[in-house]
């Protein structure tokens, strides 16, 4: 049947095979904003086109979209095309994308993230995975997530108006716009800043005895028992807090001046934190490094040496995405080079031939000694392999980690935070863990972040250990019974 005036069009519609698992890293496709429309009109596009909106669509848009072809046509009184004169421009296809997620590793990840979760009754949570020879992200898991095929032919009013108003915000990206406090995977950067600025050396001692005092104010260590005498590389074994307040603050006790805020930023900084890393995604944050110009300006109050006790501890006022934490921990695990992490390996053609591929590229060389760096590997892999650091101590992931048997590095971290205290008076924690493996030959750096999941090391560090041994022994690899 003719229809006078109408046309018929194909429209291509955008399938993801994995919907939720890759939701957050694809992004999705959709009509151009009313805010946008004047601009993209003005780079050539058209009213009714569609653009990125998210994720790799957004942040890719120009080597995606491709080129729209033209013809000059003759059309009767009706409109309807009688003629085709000319082919002005071709139709030009976009370029394909190849990712440098492992999809059979970000499934396992997912996985377990979800699992360890609602274990814990956690809420939110994000893991990142990176290849630490090359910055290549191997998973980048955000929790809770959305399936960006319900945006491929238009998502309902009803449905975008639950996505948005969901608390836990499943359209946010997670994993590298969430924005924490890092508890004591922080503390090989003070380590770190510790050893170079000479403030003490590998084997200086300092003595834990459960806390210090100054000004009056009392700074607890996690155990109140204390550690007893403990050097760099048995403090980040055991997580023992006082060494760490003692290194970023001073301790008259024991004649330590300490790093001093001024110094620890500087070497926080080094390793990518308190600024974008620049990973081709949309909704990246900066995190946190605080100063006292900072407080006086935002908070206006003086800075305290008690700043200085939480700094060193990766608490009060520093902030870390996970993606910076997982940086980090591959800069520590390949000798020293913060990598710009990357999601896309390279650019091919309709016929699969590269049009361009992503070099690794190094942000910059951390201004640390390899022989300080060794140390705080070492210290790492105690954290997950030592069953005696110091009398009455085991490293703080070995129980937790055992069962994987992998030769491992990492380190645990419990960030408190303001909310309703528990029957002890405690606040609640996030639970985080950082690692890699293997310890003298890297080849996968893991951060995870859970909200309000208690310890890290009972809560986080066994899903580092499930995503590792998967990566580096198949994807049906568990704990070893």
């Amino acid at each position: 049947t003719s229809l006078p005036g109408v046309v018929v069009r194909f429209t291509p519609v955008r399938a993801y095979p994995e919907g939720i698992l890759l939701g957050q890293v694809m992004g999705y496709v959709g009509p151009i904003p009313p805010t946008l429309t004047d601009s993209r009109i003005a780079e050539g596009y058209a009213r009714d086109d569609v653009i990125g909106l998210a994720g790799v669509e957004a942040s890719f848009e120009a080597e995606l979209r491709g080129a729209s072809g033209r013809q000059q046509v003759e059309v009767d009184a009706m409109g309807r095309v009688t003629n085709v004169l000319e082919t002005l421009a071709p139709v030009v296809p976009g370029a394909n994308l190849v990712l440098t997620i492992d999809v059979p590793l970000q499934r396992v990840a997912a996985t377990a993230l979800a699992r360890g979760m609602a274990r814990a009754k956690s809420p939110q949570g994000a893991l990142v995975a990176i290849d630490p020879a090359n910055g290549e992200v191997l998973a980048l898991v955000g929790l809770p997530g959305y399936d960006d095929n319900r945006f491929a032919t238009g998502i309902s009013q009803e449905d975008y108006s639950r996505l948005a108003d969901d608390v836990w915000r499943p359209m946010f990206p997670h994993a590298i716009g969430g924005q924490f406090p890092p508890g004591s995977t922080f503390k090989m950067v003070t380590a770190a800043a510790a050893l170079q600025e000479k403030v003490v050396t590998p084997s200086t001692n300092v003595n834990c005895t459960g806390s210090i005092t100054r000004n009056g104010l009392v700074f607890r260590d996690w155990t109140t028992q204390g550690h007893g005498p403990v050097n760099a590389r048995q403090a980040l074994g055991v997580s023992c807090d006082v060494y760490f307040y003692s290194v970023a603050g001073g301790n008259p006790f024991v004649g330590l001046q300490g790093l001093g805020m001024a110094r620890l930023a500087t070497y926080a900084r080094a390793f990518g934190f308190g600024e974008k890393l620049g990973i081709r995604l949309p909704g990246e944050a900066p995190g946190l490094v605080p100063s006292a110009e900072w407080k006086r300006q935002v908070k206006n109050e003086p800075w305290y040496v008690g700043d200085e006790y939480n700094a060193g501890i990766g608490q009060g006022d520093v902030l870390a995405t996970p993606l910076q934490l997982a940086a980090m921990t591959a800069a520590i695990a390949n000798g020293g080079t913060l990598y710009r992490p990357r999601v896309v390996r390279e650019l091919r053609n309709p016929a699969g031939t590269t049009l361009k591929a992503f070099a690794p590229e190094a942000i910059r060389s951390v201004p640390v000694a390899s022989e300080y760096l060794a140390a705080i590997r070492a210290g790492m892999h105690d954290t997950t392999n030592a069953p005696l650091i110091v009398p009455g101590f085991a490293g703080t992931a070995y129980g937790s980690l055992r069962p994987y048997v992998l030769d491992m590095a990492g380190k645990t971290g419990t960030a408190e935070f303001e909310g309703p205290r528990d029957a002890k008076g405690n606040l609640p924690t996030h639970a985080l863990f950082v690692g890699y493996a293997p310890y003298q030959d890297p080849r996968i750096a893991v951060a995870i972040f859970m909200f309000g999941a208690g310890e890290g090391s009972e809560t986080a560090a066994p899903i580092a250990g499930e995503v590792i041994r998967a990566y580096l022994f198949g994807t049906g690899a568990t704990a070893v019974e």
